[in-house]
This record gives structure tokens, C-alpha cells and sequence, in this order.
């Protein structure tokens, strides 16, 4: 993928697969070039059709895709000619785990092509149908009841065609509304403070909206305990930098829990972050407690020693910290998936990462000085105001 596109398009496909899904990133090796040709209901070739390799709308990526010259984003973006064709570089790769989508957006007409990349010695012909407006409610009943919900918090939603990513949208309420063209999907929905749904349905042609049955999400196990004492961190097997900790021994002091792994880039690459703020608040009252989890069943061997650990970051530590290592304890922890609970779809990387409801990584956990969870951490302007204020407190 060209380095432009890449870095446009990172938080999709970087954090789908590293955050999201939970899974370590891995950006698909340069492919060969594929070529389509994009025909409508007619049969007529489509001239002036943006087409790419999974697509993505929405308010945050409004500017980069105006940059574009589209009012969507597209990876590996592209033209048809006047004869319909397109030729898709660095495509082969890519066609394992996302769909072709193609739009012309005067017509209001699209696609989401599924394309074996075993097979792309011929034009793949895809053909155009009149996209039809899908829209659909989610709410959280539990995080109404505590007078917080998915209103007004960031929600995302990808589509899913064919076990392949289609599309991303994301939207700051629970309702949200999505162009497609005819064909069986299914949605992978989720809010800032929620564990996901997935919804399977069908687009039908025609020109009114298709309203969605309302989709119901579960409130995550760390948007529950926000208020509440901070558990243990269960089936820590070794420390490092520490002799074993109790949370319950560091009441008085503000902890941000790191959950992170070496195999996650942007764990890995926001950790000097971490490190400067440690340095900056621990006389203030700040501790730090990374939680390595490793790969669990995908290891060959566990990391479950400060030894093992260390060898597994001696590149990162010489390239991308420049010789600095963790100066603050880290509680290791061996993967094993373990539930979130009944009812709740997908499994955690470790059975502290179920306790605290985690999700992503890297995750941070603020805790207050009364050892009562505040809830995640970013380290933007408004964390940092929040983390000084309850440092402040005494």
C-alpha cells in the first residue's frame, strides 16, 4: 500500500485487527495489481466509479477522503476509465480479509465485491446496483441505568460481507446510517464503553430506508466497576522491576494500569509516552503497573519470566525506546481466553483482561487514591486534566 494511504487509513486497519479485534497487527505483504471492470445493472461499463479494497465513511474521515477527490475513503483508491476498468495495486494481499467496494457516487449505485485472490488472472466484472440507506439504533440498557449510555459517545460500525470487512463508519450517537447496495451482511457494532453485537441482515432493492432491529449492547466489565474498588489483577506469574503488589497496598496513590503486549505495535510504540508520564507524576503520587499479556496459545513459549519478557523486547528496546527500558513494575500474565460473561459474544486474551473488561490494547486504567476505578485513561488534554485532579485529591 502506498505510504499515503497507509498512514490515511492505519486506525482502520491497525486498530481493527490490533484493538478491536483483539488480534496483533500485521500489514499485508505488496501484492500483485488486480483489475476489474465495473459494468451497471445494464451491463454498460461504469466510467468515473471510486473503487478500493474496503471503504470507510463518516465525519472523521470527511477530510481525508475530500483530499481524495471522494466523499468516501477507500484503501488502494482508484479511477474506472471510460471503458469501466480499474487495475488495483498491491491488491492480492489484501482480498484474504476485505472486499472490493466500489461506488459511483452521482448514480448512488455500489458494490462489495468478495474476489478470490487465487484468482485474478482475468478482469473481475463487478456490477453497480442502486445503494439503499440501512439504519440502525443501538443502545445499552445496564449503562442506562447508571445514568450513561452510547448517546453521545463514539460508536463503530463495520460491515461485514462474507467473513470480509466492507466498510467502517463511525458516529457519535447510537444511530447511524449506511449506504449499501443489495446483498447479506453482517454488522460488527460497538460503543467506547460496550462489549460488540453482531447483527446478520439482508439489504433488499428498493428506495425507502431499511430500519434495522435495534441492537442491544452490553456494557463493558470496566464500564461497570467505573466507581467501584479495583479488583486484583488475577494470574499475574511473575514481576518485573517489583517484588508481587496488591493494589489494596497502594490506597493513597493514583495506579494507571497498563495492559499491553509485546506483540502489539501500538502498545510498544506509545510506551515512551507512559514513561515520561510516570517520570513526570510519580513524585506526585502517580504508580504505574504495566500488565504484560502475551499470545497465550499462539506462543511457542509462554512469557512467563522477566527473562523471557526482556528477550522478547531487545529490539524494540535498542530501535524504539533508544536503550530506555519499563522503568515502573509489570505483572506478567499468561494468555489463556477466558469469557466476559454469559451472554457476551467473543472471548478476553487473559483472565485479568476479563476482569477489567479489556478489550484493546494498549489499555490504561485510572484508579484514584481511595482505590476506586475512574475508568480508561487517554493521554490527551483532557486525561491529563483528569489525572491531575485526582492527584490532587488527598
Amino acid at each position: 500500500m502506498h505510504a499515503r494511504l497507509w498512514s490515511a487509513l492505519a486506525a482502520l486497519i491497525i486498530c481493527a485487527n490490533c484493538l478491536a479485534a483483539d488480534e496483533p497487527a500485521k500489514e499485508p505483504r505488496k501484492g500483485k495489481a488486480i483489475s476489474v471492470k465495473l459494468v451497471d445493472e445494464e451491463g454498460s461499463p461504469i466510467a468515473g466509479a471510486d473503487i478500493g479494497t474496503m471503504a470507510a465513511l463518516g465525519k472523521i474521515y470527511a477530510d481525508r477522503a475530500a483530499k481524495e477527490g471522494t466523499q468516501w475513503l477507500y484503501v488502494n483508491h482508484k479511477r474506472s476509465d471510460a471503458s469501466g476498468a480499474a487495475t488495483i495495486e498491491d491488491a492480492e494481499e489484501w482480498l484474504g480479509h476485505l472486499c472490493v467496494v466500489a461506488r459511483h457516487e452521482g448514480r448512488k449505485i455500489a458494490a462489495a465485491a468478495n474476489i478470490d485472490p487465487a484468482n485474478t488472472k482475468e478482469p473481475a466484472v463487478i456490477t453497480l446496483r442502486p445503494e439503499r440507506k440501512v439504519v440502525g439504533q443501538a443502545s445499552c440498557p445496564e449503562l442506562s441505568d447508571l445514568q450513561r449510555d452510547v448517546r453521545g459517545l463514539a460508536l463503530v460500525v463495520y460491515v461485514i460481507r462474507d467473513g470480509k470487512k466492507v466498510l467502517e463508519t463511525s458516529w457519535e450517537a447510537g444511530r447511524f446510517e449506511i449506504p449499501l447496495p443489495p446483498g447479506d451482511y453482517t454488522l460488527w457494532v460497538y460503543g467506547r464503553d460496550t462489549y460488540d453485537a453482531q447483527p446478520a441482515f439482508s439489504v433488499t432493492p428498493g428506495s425507502e430506508a431499511l430500519q434495522l432491529e435495534p441492537i442491544q449492547l452490553r456494557a463493558t466489565r470496566l464500564a461497570l466497576l467505573q466507581g467501584q474498588p479495583a479488583p486484583e489483577i488475577p494470574g499475574v506469574v511473575a514481576w518485573k522491576n517489583s517484588q508481587p503488589l496488591a493494589l489494596a497496598d497502594l490506597r493513597g496513590k493514583c495506579v494507571i494500569l497498563d495492559f499491553w503486549g509485546y506483540w502489539c505495535g501500538p502498545c510498544v510504540y506509545r510506551m515512551p509516552d507512559t514513561f515520561s508520564l510516570y517520570e513526570k507524576y510519580h513524585d506526585q503520587g502517580l504508580e504505574v503497573i504495566g500488565v504484560h499479556v502475551d499470545l497465550g496459545e499462539d506462543e511457542k513459549a509462554p512469557v512467563a519470566t522477566v527473562a523471557e519478557l526482556d528477550r522478547r523486547l531487545d529490539d524494540t528496546r535498542q530501535n524504539l525506546w533508544k536503550g530506555r527500558d519499563v522503568p515502573f513494575p509489570v505483572a506478567l500474565v499468561v494468555g489463556k481466553r477466558t469469557s466476559y460473561g454469559e451472554g457476551i459474544p467473543g472471548l478476553a486474551r487473559s483472565a485479568a483482561s476479563a476482569e477489567f473488561g479489556v478489550t484493546s490494547y494498549p489499555t490504561h486504567i485510572l484508579i484514584d487514591r481511595r482505590g476506586r476505578i475512574v475508568g480508561k485513561f487517554y493521554s490527551h488534554r483532557e486525561g491529563i486534566e483528569l489525572l491531575e485532579q485526582k492527584l490532587a485529591e488527598k
